[in-house]
Parts: C-alpha cells; structure tokens; sequence
C-alpha cells in the first residue's frame, strides 16, 4: 500500500527524453560513442618509393575496342537549320528610315484607322438591322449542300 500510495516520479524533468519509458535512467556513457578519423592519414617512406610489377603494368593499359565496333549514335537530334531567306529579330533600339519618317496616309488608311460609332439603344441603334449590303449576297453551292439537313434523318411522308 505504501508503495501504491507515492507518487509517480516526473521524467519530463530529466534531459535525456527517450522514445520508450523506461522505469530507471539509462547509465551514462563514458565519453563519445563515435570516433571522428581524420581525411588525411600518413603514408609511409616505403610506399611513396614503391614501382608496379610487369603484370601491374599490363593489367593498368586499357584494352582496345573490338572489331566493328561503332560508337553509339547520339541521343539528342541534332536541330534544323534555319531558312536561307530567315532573317533574325530586330534588336530592341533600331534607327527609322528617312521614308518611313516622311510617308503620309492615304485616305483608305485614315478611314480604316478611325473607330467605329457605336450607338446605343436608346440612341435608335437597331441590333436586327441588316446592312444593304448583306440583302445582296446569296450562298454557294457548297454552303447550301451543308446546310440541307441528312437524306437519313429525313422522313418520307
């Protein structure tokens, strides 16, 4: 009962937190677990004065490719070269012509170039009005024989 009656003991206090709980802490170590090698190591007199053997030497020479062989073709294609008449972009600042700084428009293009009025409903703009010209045009053939409906869809009365 004596023992029942004590409180559990607060492990959040301790520093060493492990994954599993565990009823006692764990001994601690003596010293590092993992020893760090330095990259550069000592070479000996004899090594830096040793020479291969003839089969050191025969073993080390590459061995040439055999008959026939070809070297594989490359992965990449190889790109299109561009049209003799091509001519490349034009840099960002370029000099104008004299010409094209004195050309002046014909009427056609100042006509073209002015936006179209548009009216609005209240202003008597009529959105079923057909253009005279639009009265004038018929359709071809071809635009008629795509617009009849499907000799199959059709049924005989």
């Amino acid at each position: 009962m004596d023992q029942l009656a004590q409180p559990k003991p607060n492990r959040l206090k301790y520093p060493d937190r492990s994954v599993y709980w565990l009823d006692e802490l764990p001994l601690a170590s003596k010293g590092s677990t993992t020893t760090f090698r330095s990259p550069a190591w000592q070479v000996t007199a004899a090594t830096l004065q040793a020479s291969p053997s003839e089969r050191v030497c025969h073993l080390a020479i590459p061995r040439p490719p055999t008959v026939g062989w070809q070297p594989d073709r490359p992965l990449l294609a190889t790109p299109k070269s561009d049209h003799p008449e091509h001519q490349q972009d034009r840099p960002v600042l370029w000099a104008v012509p004299k010409s094209a700084l004195c050309g002046a428009p014909s009427e056609r293009i100042q006509v073209l170039a002015q936006p179209k009025q548009r009216r609005a409903l209240f202003e008597g703009h009529d959105p079923y009005r057909v253009s005279p010209a639009a009265l004038y045009g018929t359709a071809s053939l071809r635009l008629l024989q795509l617009s009849a409906p499907l000799p199959r869809k059709c049924k005989n009365k």
